[in-house]
């Protein structure tokens, strides 16, 4: 079976250093989240919390689109047959991780998204639950997919990546916690999955202050100088 055409991100995903007071080319963000400590446990649940409703909408435009192709009815019956398994496999990869996380988003689109929660059976709520507890927790260091960024990159990231128009994503560093980060390797991690989240994302990385980017740049080089480098 060939599947319809997955399509790549223009070039226009990345991560945009703003400083306070600054605005940018995107007026509407798909989601901001403010003052991240560097653990990216403390943070990343919360922003794919914020962007689950534009991640089930990235799924079911997948799904129409292996609708048009194959001439199924996977939106209004909710019966996602090969579509996960055939179709999405092709995003996200075949092994049981990356399955998981297709198998229960492809649920949690079509039968609950945007559906009011509290209008649903009690049995039903429960399940809902469970289903967006799994999908906020995976890839986070939280939860019991705790695997490192490639499970991120292979999860959201991987529905996100067939978008036609990147997401702004805005993110606040807490510039007084990155200030006090006792271990390096935990703001280095933080920042790598800045970097995956710039992969498919319009990131716009709200800078605080002057002196937490002299302080990034301190201690994260490299990093500052592939991501900042407009601020040099």
């Amino acid at each position: 079976m060939t599947n319809p055409q997955l399509v790549g991100l223009p070039n226009e995903c990345g991560i945009r250093p703003v400083l306070p007071g600054q605005t940018t080319q995107r007026s509407i963000p798909a989601a901001a989240i403010n003052r991240i400590p560097p653990q990216v446990s403390k943070w990343l649940p919360e922003l794919l919390e914020n962007l689950l409703p534009t991640t089930a909408a990235s799924l079911r435009t997948l799904a129409a689109r292996y609708d048009d192709a194959y001439g199924t009815n996977i939106i209004e019956t909710r019966r996602p047959g090969p579509f996960v398994y055939e179709y999405l496999c092709e995003v996200h990869g075949a092994d049981a991780l990356a399955t998981h996380y297709a198998s229960a988003l492809t649920e949690y689109a079509l039968k609950f998204e945007p559906a009011e929660r509290d209008k649903l059976p009690e049995h039903h709520q429960n399940h809902h639950d469970d289903l967006k507890r799994f999908l906020t927790q995976f890839g986070t260091g939280s939860g019991p997919f705790t695997r490192d960024i490639d499970a991120l990159t292979r999860g959201p990231l991987a529905i996100h990546r067939q978008d036609p128009t990147p997401n702004t994503v805005w993110v606040t560093l807490d510039a007084q916690a990155w200030d006090n980060v006792s271990d390096q390797r935990t703001a280095a991690t933080s920042l790598a999955t800045l970097a995956a989240l710039g992969e498919v994302f319009d990131v716009a990385l709200v800078l605080s202050s002057p002196r937490l980017l002299r302080d990034l740049r301190r201690h994260h080089l490299e990093w500052v100088d592939e991501h900042l480098s407009e601020f040099d």
